[in-house]
């Protein structure tokens, strides 16, 4: 079996494993922001879904934020 002469030095390596490693880096980084997103949108289709339960279920609904106290 014949062995190399010249050998890849540790530096080479390292220099080819950061590329993946920043791109699996960045991905994550992606993939959490479509998470909380995702999350943030859900949560504003829930809130819109309940309100018009409320809605059905109580006939007068208050909101505070309509009424001008001056």
């Amino acid at each position: 079996m014949p062995t190399s002469q010249h050998p890849i030095s540790n530096d080479v390596l390292l220099s080819l494993a950061t590329a993946p490693l920043l791109i699996g880096l960045l991905a994550g980084k992606t993939i959490a922001n479509l998470v909380k997103s995702a999350s943030e949108a859900s949560e504003e289709i829930l809130r819109a879904i309940a309100c018009r339960f409320s809605m059905r279920r109580i006939p007068i609904v208050f909101d505070c934020r309509l009424m001008d106290f001056n």
